[in-house]
């Protein structure tokens, strides 16, 4: 069966199968499924494949947005401390726990595959988290352990983005660390479960500007997903669509010394055997503060190779500071009603290697 994804082009939301070059639309020949989770709860996966089988690419890769790939989940639940070495992490002296801690994410705390991350301007502690995330397939309630195979439609992959200092607010809870807008992203697809294989024992990663930050197998994993879909259909119904994040591994930004946060422009990447890649940028709703914080970043760096891309180097290999980002409103800024911006990468061929004739994949230079 084929991998779907979900994609916005022109202003309109479809979803469609993914191909070598590009992705397929599927969505305005099967009205009656609005979203990959309505195709899910159909049980329909296979006739929208096989639908895919013989049409041509309609949407070649780059004339289009991606989105997460079930857009509607009812829920998302993610489980946290779900590997040996993050439990140690704490450094409380708690051995491993017995039962998993879980907590809900909302839809609108992620963005698509190669979308940027927002950091708001309440904070600048933005943390990466790669995980690998479960799609339910048939829904159920009390699913015992051994039959919760049966109920997986696809995985996918995703960057658990974390506000960290607002995870600390509450004693009991993390929720309002976990839920910024923008601050998480998922992979551009679901790929169809048929095996229990796939997410047994599998290899996971992730990257901050080429550097691995993360690196285990889920054979590690303090609660497997079967167990885990078992536990929570204990306390509520799992219905087709809910999407069930894993845990993430030891690595993460908060648990360095000292801690690295995301700034803008930092690209976060992480990989699943198995399953693909996810790729987000860090941007900003506060130009101004973050375009500081990258100037200073860049006087700390001597490799050139690993700039922060507002700095623009030219062909003769000079740098200068210019904001490489375009940029356009943002979300209502918290207590006065004024816009924010946010900045936003977009492929383009930068100012100065227009003239030379060289390629940037990733950024164009702003105007003025």
């Amino acid at each position: 069966m084929k991998r779907l994804a979900t994609f916005t082009t022109q202003g309109r939301q479809i979803w469609g199968a993914v191909a070598d070059t590009g992705l397929i639309a599927l969505s305005d020949s099967f009205l009656e499924w609005r979203t990959l989770r309505s195709v899910i709860a159909a049980d329909a996966w296979k006739i929208v494949s096989n639908a895919a089988k013989n049409l041509a690419v309609t949407h070649p890769f780059g004339s289009f947005q991606w989105d997460i790939p079930v857009p509607d989940p009812e829920k998302i639940i993610c489980v946290g401390v779900n590997f040996p070495d993050r439990n140690a992490e704490y450094k409380d002296g708690q051995d491993a726990p017995q039962n998993m801690s879980l907590f809900p994410r909302f839809p609108s705390s992620f963005v698509g595959h190669e979308q940027p991350l927002t950091r708001p301007p309440e904070s600048a502690q933005l943390d990466y988290e790669g995980e690998i995330a479960v799609v339910i397939g048939k829904g159920g309630r009390r699913i015992p352990e051994g039959q919760a195979s049966d109920q997986i439609a696809a995985l996918t992959l995703c960057n658990e983005g974390t506000i960290r200092d607002w995870v600390r607010h509450a004693k009991f809870n993390v929720t309002q660390g976990k839920n910024w807008d923008g601050s998480g992203a998922m992979d551009p697809w679901l790929v169809p479960f048929t095996n229990p294989a796939q997410v047994t024992d599998i290899a996971l990663e992730t990257r901050v500007n080429a550097e691995i930050r993360q690196s285990d197998r889920t054979g590690r994993m303090l609660f497997p997903v079967a167990r885990r879909i078992a536990y929570i259909s204990t306390f509520t119904t799992l219905v087709p669509g809910d999407i069930i994040v894993t845990g993430t591994l030891t690595g993460a930004g908060a648990r360095l010394d000292p801690p690295k946060w995301l700034l803008p422009g930092d690209l976060v990447e992480g990989s699943a055997t198995g399953i693909g890649p996810f790729e987000t940028e860090c941007a900003t709703n506060d130009p101004r503060r973050d375009l500081r914080l990258r100037r200073d970043t860049f006087h700390r760096r001597t490799d050139q190779q690993t700039m922060l891309p507002d700095l623009c180097r030219s062909s003769q290999g000079h740098t200068r500071r210019r904001l490489c980002h375009s940029i356009r409103a943002g979300g209502e800024k918290a207590g006065g009603g004024a816009k924010g911006i946010r900045l936003e990468n977009r492929p383009h061929v930068p100012c100065d290697a227009k003239r030379a004739g060289h390629h940037h994949p990733r950024f164009r230079c702003a105007a003025g």
